[in-house]
């Protein structure tokens, strides 16, 4: 069986462009009660011992560090800075009263929303709901969606990983120099890459590639959620949080999917090179730059 490190750069290889560069990582999971892997993880030479930032980052901030600039990190309830990102990880319940007061996502609030208040579904419609306390821009926001009824519907659609879990590793294939296979793979990529990748992953059975998106919770639930409790691969265009607050680049969609799925995209794209020569699709007049400012941003990431 192929490890994360030999499957990422196969994966790489597929495209056959030396230009193609794509934010990858692995997130693996413990639950609560088992022994914590810090005796493995802290081995790699990217080890950031957990509150090394100088604040509490979001799921999709702990993503970003370790695909971009190649961190290996430990996600816990004590140091993520997002109650929505803690309930999709499944490192608190979905109505939990835990604070998260000073966390990345509730400080522009008047008061620091708690897992519970987004279950409820107060914190995408605050004004709505009677809960102002909750807005993150102020008198005019008229939260993520137009009804209280609305962001109930929302969060309904949203699953959270149900198995209480004590600790998430994120880590990058080749920058950690692990050879531990994840429980999930996220892969950040341009449409054009995301078409190759989805063409390898529907060659061997021909059906169709869906996915499930709501422009909230892109990177903790449809790529992290979502993928763990129905063991499927799922994309997003990412949300408000991954954008706004962590700084994914607007070239950039989402996927995560479990790591087997992963080795299946593999298998199909190496397998369907021929048919899809990825080198004859239009390239944008930006790509030379955007592989140039992302070769720069990886590096300085990694410093």
């Amino acid at each position: 069986m192929s490890s994360f490190p030999e499957l990422f750069e196969r994966f790489i290889a597929a495209y056959e462009d030396d230009t193609v560069r794509i934010p990858c990582c692995g997130l693996k999971f413990v639950t609560s009660g088992e022994p914590d892997l810090d005796e493995q993880f802290s081995k790699s030479p990217q080890w950031m011992d957990p509150g090394h930032f100088q604040r509490n980052l979001a799921s999709c901030g702990y993503s970003y560090k370790a695909a971009k600039g190649g961190w290996t990190l430990k996600v816990t309830a004590d140091n993520i800075g997002c109650p929505a990102g803690a309930m999709s990880l499944g490192l608190v319940r979905r109505d939990s009263t835990r604070s998260f007061e000073g966390g990345c996502y509730v400080t522009p609030m008047a008061k620091s929303a708690v897992p519970a208040d987004f279950s409820a579904g107060y914190v995408y419609a605050p004004r709505q709901s009677g809960h102002p306390e909750f807005a993150l821009f102020g008198e005019e926001d008229c939260g993520r969606y137009e009804t209280l009824e609305a962001a109930q519907k929302a969060v309904a659609g949203m699953p959270v990983i149900p198995a209480l879990m004590q600790a998430v590793y994120y880590y990058h294939p080749l920058r950690s120099e692990l050879h531990i296979n994840p429980d999930l793979v996220h892969i950040y990529c341009t449409p054009l890459q995301a078409m190759r990748l989805i063409q390898g992953y529907c060659f061997p059975t021909g059906e169709r590639f869906t996915m499930s998106c709501i422009g909230i919770r892109g990177v903790s639930c449809d790529m992290t959620a979502w993928p763990y409790v129905h063991q499927e691969i799922n994309g997003t265009f990412l949300c408000l949080g991954a954008r706004g607050i962590t700084g994914w680049e607007e070239e950039y969609v989402g996927f995560g999917m479990p790591f087997f799925k992963f080795r299946e995209v593999v298998i199909g794209m190496e397998k369907s090179k021929a048919g899809f020569p990825y080198k004859i699709f239009p390239k944008s007049s930006q790509t030379e730059t955007l592989v140039q400012v992302q070769h720069v941003n990886d590096q300085q990431e990694t410093r």
